[in-house]
């Protein structure tokens, strides 16, 4: 459960409940921040693994509020794969990658459009440019 919005140059805080791009004074990036101590308190690693395999199986720490308002394809739960030989060639004992190409839409991208999306609805916006 989001709680407020801060901008990350000036700090002033918005509500995350209003439809908000950038800050209003400064234009700086809006960094989402969220009540941790209440979130572990109501979760668990056990309660995670009887979510569904998606990002949304986090969804105490995503910016909806209302599970009806998630657009999903699945995204999310990719595999992290060891490259070794890779990982010997530019000289890094353990090098591992995460296989976001198994994603729907092939690309890392998806998780954010996927958590934008769902903002957006949720704040009963319609058309997305």
């Amino acid at each position: 459960m989001i709680q407020e919005l801060v901008c990350t140059r000036c700090g002033r805080k918005f509500d995350p409940n209003q439809i908000q791009t950038v800050c209003t004074s400064c234009a700086g990036t809006l960094f989402a921040t969220y009540d941790l101590e209440r979130v572990k308190s109501k979760i668990s690693k056990d309660s995670l693994k009887e979510r569904l395999a998606t990002m949304w199986r986090y969804r105490e720490v995503l910016p909806v509020n209302d599970e009806r308002n998630i657009v999903t394809l699945g995204e999310g739960y990719t595999p992290i794969l060891k490259a070794e030989k890779l990982g010997e060639r530019i000289k890094l004992r353990s090098l591992l990658v995460k296989d976001d190409g198994i994603i729907p839409t092939c690309t890392f991208k998806a998780r954010g459009q996927s958590a934008t999306i769902s903002k957006a609805k949720e704040l009963g916006i319609v058309r997305l440019h």
